[in-house]
């Protein structure tokens, strides 16, 4: 499984995208300045 990578601004941003993707199986990670912060998953 392929995990996305997005940052806080740009998941903020574009949260319901990344909520679709979620829904449909996508691990995403969450990163500030580059450095891990979370996970969304399904």
């Amino acid at each position: 499984m392929v995990e996305r990578s997005v940052g806080i601004r740009e998941l903020k941003n574009r949260l319901s995208k990344y909520l679709r993707a979620v829904k449909a199986g996508q691990t995403i990670l969450i990163t500030d300045r580059g450095r891990p912060v979370g996970r969304l998953i399904p």
